[in-house]
């Protein structure tokens, strides 16, 4: 009972703070609850996710990508572990999401890369380490951080000073947030969808993404297990795509690199 009335005082304090923010995270809730119901994908794995990542980009991974990966990996685990957390819980990025997202950081070099849900910034910080090493990039956030009992105050916890001048946070809703984001810094080459995973807003971010995308750019998407959305995209937009199943957590990842001009 106390824990939801925390929750419920927060709720108050952005409302209070932020109308604009209550309405979204409020219309974010009636659609999820909306969506219930929905039907769910029945996925296979196509293989292991960074050798389908290098399957759908036509690379081929440098020597060490995957020891460079492991000690990030590790580092931000011994973080975490630090400050009295555990990587992979709650909201966290899962590691198969976090390992692509650095691959194809470090062998397409983005100069830009644009990505909706952050929470304590898992695949932020990869993404960060991967364009340090890169020596070029930026990378745009948007995120409406968890309220939740133990979250609301680790937003970003885990993305480090020495990788943050790379790094521009925008809080909101992408669906308020994305468009003029993309508008401002596109074309982009890579795009990053894990906020909130309804169907109506996958859908709203991939196709809004997919307009500001660079002729061969990849677009990642987390959680495709939860409704048709990315297969639906997929067999709008043609192009080379993946779906790999977590090795450590329940859901999938996808990635697309759409046919241009679609």
């Amino acid at each position: 009972m106390l824990t939801r009335l925390k929750y419920l005082g927060r709720v108050g304090a952005v409302a209070l703070r932020s109308p604009m923010e209550f309405a979204d995270r409020l219309s974010g809730q009636l659609e999820v609850r909306g969506e219930r119901g929905l039907r769910k994908p029945t996925l296979t794995s196509t293989g292991e996710a960074v050798p389908e990542l290098c399957r759908i980009v036509g690379m081929t991974p440098p020597a060490g990508l995957s020891d460079e990966f492991e000690k990030v990996w590790a580092a931000v685990a011994a973080e975490l572990q630090a400050s009295g957390h555990v990587l992979g819980k709650g909201y966290d990025g899962g590691r198969a999401l976090a390992e692509v997202a650095y691959a194809a950081v470090r062998m397409l070099k983005p100069e830009v890369v644009v990505e909706t849900g952050v929470a304590r910034g898992i695949t932020s910080r990869v993404i960060l380490e991967a364009m340090t090493r890169n020596g070029v990039g930026h990378l745009h956030s948007i995120d409406l951080p968890p309220l939740a009992s133990g979250w609301e105050g680790d937003s970003a916890t885990a993305v480090s000073a020495a990788v943050k001048s790379r790094w521009t946070y925008v809080r909101g809703a992408s669906r308020r947030r994305l468009e003029p984001l993309l508008r401002s810094v596109g074309p982009v080459p890579m795009f990053i969808h894990d906020s909130l995973h309804t169907y109506k807003n996958m859908q709203y971010e991939l196709r809004t993404a997919v307009r500001y995308l660079r002729p061969g750019g990849l677009m990642l998407c987390d959680d495709i297990e939860d409704n048709e959305s990315f297969g639906d995209f997929v067999r709008e937009q043609g192009g080379a795509s993946f779906m790999v199943k977590e090795p450590y957590r329940t859901g999938f990842i996808g990635g697309i690199v759409p046919k241009p001009g679609r």
